[in-house]
């Protein structure tokens, strides 16, 4: 859905409009990768999650993590057990 409304503006109700407009003008700026990926098989996420969660903190990365680069990695290359659509 939210691959649809960055394509189609339009789609977005008129009320929230100017403020999407807004802001893809400034994610022009971001580089941006969409897949899916099952639930069961998102490990990335799953270590990203653990980590924030026993470290107590804020969590922003532009790379990513040493710690979870070797799932990423996986799921790129669509290893056994990982899907990759872009």
């Amino acid at each position: 859905m939210v691959i649809q409304v960055v394509h189609n503006p339009h789609l977005v109700p008129w009320k929230l409009r100017n403020r999407w407009i807004n802001c893809l003008f400034f994610t022009k700026l971001i580089r941006f990768r969409a897949s899916h990926i099952y639930k069961e098989d998102n490990q990335c996420v799953d270590v990203i999650a653990n980590f924030v969660v026993h470290n107590m903190q804020s969590f922003w990365r532009d790379l990513v993590p040493v710690f979870c680069s070797s799932h990423y990695k996986r799921n790129l290359l669509g290893l056994p057990g990982y899907w990759f659509n872009s």
